[in-house]
């Protein structure tokens, strides 16, 4: 935690983008690079219609509902705030063509407190071909802050996070998927979780989002998220190490960032999950569910 709460401070390495950042094409790390949305709303300005910027050009803008402009953890241009309303989202576009592996990451912070009687999405693959995501609560237990995956048998895979994670604290979270094996769930930069036995995807056939399944219908998250990046690749346990210590590490600024002039936030000491089935904690067997009966 400690170099994450070195960032949330103001001191952390790396570039810190501002309005104007652009990628740096020359870093590793933009290789399958597909989004990498950063908020650029004004401060206190509600997006009925807003967006969040996505850095690489050659794919589409957020298109963000309802969301409000927040002050984020790291100096930069923020983060976007979504409430517990319904109709607040952002919708990230289809991802085309299907990746064959892929990677996302983000640092989110979330408002409501798990108690499983609600399904709350922090990102969703595909929209309603359910082809994978995140969620922060679940009705079950097992898709509780975890990633989940769909296969093209129509098997879902669940990964979930080793460490309970608080109300109110910033988190880097990222996921996994080889292409060929594994589902991995990392935090703030460490692996925490592996499920293995995934070698195929469901085709994501509609729009991905951000905080809702579908933009329509269910599943809207109540939190905050700085940023969002997807990779049509998975990445490297290094290369998600240093994504964790200089999350901006492929942006270049071409203009000055914010005043650094947001509250340091510490993250708050976590519990670790009991082992299951024998194991240690962060070692998990999949976990599916078949015959069309997912999350």
């Amino acid at each position: 935690m400690a170099n994450l709460a070195r960032y949330l401070r103001g001191h952390g390495r790396g570039p810190k983008p501002g309005p104007w950042a652009r990628l740096d094409y020359a870093h590793p790390m933009t290789r399958g690079l597909q989004r990498a949305y950063l908020s650029n709303a004004a401060p206190g300005v509600i997006n009925a219609a807003g967006t969040m910027r996505n850095l690489v050009a050659a794919f589409p803008n957020g298109i963000a509902t309802n969301t409000a402009w927040t002050p984020g953890p790291l100096p930069g241009p923020g983060a976007l705030r979504f409430p517990t309303a319904a109709s607040t989202y952002c919708q990230i576009g289809v991802l085309t063509p299907a990746p064959s592996a892929y990677s996302v990451a983000w640092i989110f912070n979330g408002n409501v407190a798990i108690a499983g009687v609600q399904n709350r999405k922090v990102w969703a693959m595909g929209g309603t071909s359910d082809s994978g995501g995140f969620f922060w609560d679940h009705t079950n237990a097992i898709y509780q802050q975890a990633f989940y995956h769909q296969n093209s048998g129509g098997t879902y895979f669940a990964c979930k996070l080793a460490t309970t994670l608080q109300l109110g604290v910033w988190y880097h979270v990222v996921g996994v998927w080889d292409g060929t094996n594994s589902l991995k769930a990392y935090l703030n930069g460490r692996l925490e979780t592996t499920t293995t036995g995934i070698a195929s995807l469901k085709t994501p056939a509609g729009n991905s989002y951000v905080s809702s399944r579908d933009g329509t219908t269910e599943d809207w998250d109540d939190g905050k998220i700085d940023h969002f990046f997807y990779w049509a690749r998975a990445l490297s346990d290094a290369e998600i190490r240093q994504l964790y210590l200089e999350p901006f590490c492929f942006i270049q600024n071409a203009a000055p960032s914010r005043p650094a002039s947001f509250s340091a936030v510490v993250a708050a000491p976590v519990r670790k999950r009991p082992a299951v089935d024998g194991l240690t904690s962060g070692q998990r067997t999949p976990e599916p569910m078949t015959g069309g009966v997912g999350p």
